[in-house]
């Protein structure tokens, strides 16, 4: 088992890196003296504005940008080799990030530009030498509106065949379809049966190989 570091002097950077940390389900640790930091810690976050440290360290203002740039640390690589954005269109869309075959981020967001600013961000967060951002044919209407906003921004993307990655219903959910949209290459169709036992909130995890099982 691995953990982040945190070293800052900054405390409005450590308290939102904490939170982050929790929210994402990812272990840590705070670092007070740099001379005797843990053996289970592959990467330190720091505040751009902290001391450079010799240890690897990703230092910036952003808690978010930071973790998304020391994840490919964990898998034990300097950057992931392919990102794939997966996307449910919908009045609240699903997107998912597929790096390396592992899901690290999947969840439904409030409106189509809160989803394609999602995309834009992690595009610059996230160390990669390839991306693709795939999006459901589902839902036209706003799939159009999103296409228009990934197009704003210049963006290239595909249109996949999403049929299937819904059901089934009682652990359906925008999230977890995005994540399946990840994996759709058009050539294959995979029909997503019911589990005994799963439910929604570890429905990916049934499925995927998920961010967990780099800590």
């Amino acid at each position: 088992m691995v953990r982040f570091g945190i070293y800052t002097d900054d405390f409005r950077f450590y308290y939102k890196t904490i939170k982050e940390l929790k929210d994402w389900g990812l272990p840590f640790c705070s670092i007070d003296d740099i001379s005797d930091i843990p053996v289970d810690i592959p990467v330190i976050l720091s505040s751009s504005k902290d001391k450079l440290m010799d240890r690897f360290q990703i230092r910036e203002n952003s808690p978010i940008r930071a973790i998304r740039r020391a994840l490919p640390i964990l898998a034990g690589k300097r950057q992931f080799s392919s990102v794939i954005i997966g996307v449910d269109p919908g009045p609240r869309p699903g997107v998912a990030i597929l790096a390396d075959l592992i899901i690290t981020e999947a969840t439904e967001m409030p409106d189509i530009h809160e989803a394609a600013l999602f995309i834009k961000n992690a595009l610059c967060d996230y160390n990669y030498k390839f991306f693709e951002i795939k999006v459901g044919n589902g839902d036209k209407p706003n799939r159009k509106k999103l296409i228009s906003e990934i197009s704003n921004l210049n963006l290239e993307y595909t249109i996949v065949n999403e049929r299937g990655t819904s059901g089934p219903h009682s652990i359906h959910n925008n999230a977890l379809s995005a994540a399946r949209i990840t994996l759709v290459d058009n050539t294959k169709f995979k029909k997503y049966s019911d589990k005994p036992g799963v439910k929604r909130k570890n429905a990916i995890e049934s499925e995927f190989r998920t961010i967990k099982i780099l800590v």
